[in-house]
């Protein structure tokens, strides 16, 4: 087994075909390979999860949620 570290500019590219894999094939494994490359990336980038809630909860308030289907499409 052969072990290395990911940069960021490694981890974007993996983060966009795992994306293309849900799109491809919307399941539970799938989307947790997404999840995983996200945590991956704020890890690296010293981001916790709190935060990203945080962050999250505090937009979609503001900008509406994809869950609802509703989202902000430009700013004034």
């Amino acid at each position: 087994t052969e072990i290395y570290t990911l940069s960021l500019h490694d981890a974007l590219p993996i983060l966009i075909e795992e994306a293309q894999e849900v799109r491809q094939n919307p399941v539970a494994e799938e989307l947790a390979d997404v999840i995983e490359v996200v945590r991956a990336i704020a890890e690296h980038l010293s981001i916790s999860s709190q935060e990203i809630e945080k962050i999250r909860t505090k937009k979609n308030q503001t900008n509406g949620s994809f869950k609802d289907r509703i989202f902000l499409e430009t700013t004034d």
